[in-house]
């Protein structure tokens, strides 16, 4: 009698076990969206030559170690600047304001800007990514330097990840 009442006392409890596990709700982790911290580009006419290039300081250069930052493109040429990052989430690149009519970011993976995809906007998802940035037009001599901010939106949230100078002509 004692070994049939222990044998219905453990079936009771993994069954009250089970119907408990079965009745409670599943809680999904809430993602934090982690934004890569605002890097500055510069892009310069050389005195001499009269060519543009990109500048930016060594902290903001891109590095494995790092999971992202600035490159010159190598396979666009120079006047592309890269930008890699590393979203926890799918996430929405934009050009904010009047930089749309300065800067594009464009999206593709082959060896020739037309197999590219170019606009103020640019998709994608969690992972390693690169967007790539190329000016459409530089201020005039007797006008200031322009400054285009570039936000990346993941998670209902929205930050600033990129300023980029463009510098006028000198001549």
């Amino acid at each position: 009698m004692k070994k049939i009442t222990t044998i219905l006392s453990l079936v009771a409890i993994v069954a009250s076990t089970l119907f408990v596990t079965s009745c409670a709700q599943k809680k999904e982790p809430t993602l934090v969206p982690a934004f890569p911290y605002n890097k500055t580009a510069n892009y310069v006419q050389d005195e001499d030559s009269g060519e543009y290039s990109w500048t930016w300081d060594k902290a903001d250069g891109f590095s494995n170690a790092k999971g992202g930052g600035f490159q010159l493109s190598t396979k666009l040429g120079n006047h592309i600047l890269e930008y890699r990052i590393t979203p926890n989430a799918e996430w929405t690149a934009e050009i904010l304001g009047q930089g749309k009519e300065y800067i594009e970011v464009g999206q593709g993976y082959d060896f020739h800007e037309e197999n590219y995809t170019w606009g103020a906007t640019a998709k994608g998802d969690k992972g390693q990514n690169v967007l790539n940035f190329r000016v459409l037009k530089t201020p005039e001599s007797y006008e200031e330097a322009f400054t285009c901010e570039v936000a990346l939106s993941m998670c209902g949230e929205k930050m600033t990840i990129a300023t980029l100078i463009i510098e006028p002509n000198l001549y």
